[in-house]
């Protein structure tokens, strides 16, 4: 897709946000498919149309799964859908509008853009069948061969320490970790991933410009 921009017509229309994104995404040689990643982080899971304030997402948690092995980013997927459905029940009075909301799928998939890893539709369809409650999570863990006594019911930075700690990940990979999911360090999620694909610093620039405008313009 972007080799190059061929014009400024996003930047003179005013959409300063995808003109950034573009140019991030094209000055490292990155793809279609890369700059519907990083637009994606760009936006809240979940806003109360009364107040026209987003409630707490846990989108870059979300957009960095891919820094993680298959078993603990599926564990991830769905301890984040349900922090944010959580988020549903105890606003419950409001009016919320939540399309915005990703199952473990749509994480995973994602993800995947910067992986590349096969995704198998059955298995896409299990870990969201597990995440909606349709299918028991001890299906998923014998899918996963895994012990794990856990349910994935406790609060969420209890859920996220204790699928870490299944897999000995270091203390200093999990306080790095749970420092961006308490933050919601969107900026961090956009530069740890923009590293991992190798994008040029450049890159990097246009991107955290592309976040920066996207504070500047949002209402909520």
């Amino acid at each position: 897709m972007l080799g190059y921009i061929p014009d400024k017509r996003d930047y003179f229309k005013g959409n300063l946000i995808d003109y950034y994104l573009k140019k991030g995404v094209s000055f490292s040689g990155g793809t279609q498919l890369h700059y519907e990643y990083f637009k994606e982080i760009l936006q809240y899971s979940i806003i109360n149309n009364t107040t026209q304030r987003a409630l707490h997402d846990i989108r870059a948690g979300i957009f960095t799964l891919h820094l993680f092995p298959f078993k603990i980013k599926t564990l991830l997927s769905i301890a984040f859908y349900n922090y944010e459905t959580s988020l549903l029940k105890e606003f419950k009075d409001c009016s919320l509008s939540k399309d915005n909301i990703l199952l473990p799928s749509m994480q995973l998939q994602f993800n995947n853009i910067i992986t590349g890893e096969y995704l198998a539709p059955e298995f896409l369809n299990l870990v969201d069948e597990v995440a909606l409650k349709y299918t028991s999570f001890d299906v998923l863990k014998q899918y996963l061969n895994i012990q794990f006594n856990s349910t994935l019911d406790n609060l969420l930075l209890e859920n996220i320490k204790e699928i870490l700690e299944l897999y000995n990940t270091s203390l200093l990979a999990q306080n790095d970790y749970l420092t961006l999911i308490i933050n919601n360090d969107r900026l961090k999620a956009i530069v740890v991933t923009s590293k991992t694909l190798k994008y040029k610093q450049q890159s990097i620039t246009y991107l955290t410009e592309a976040l920066t405008k996207w504070h500047q313009t949002s209402n909520i």
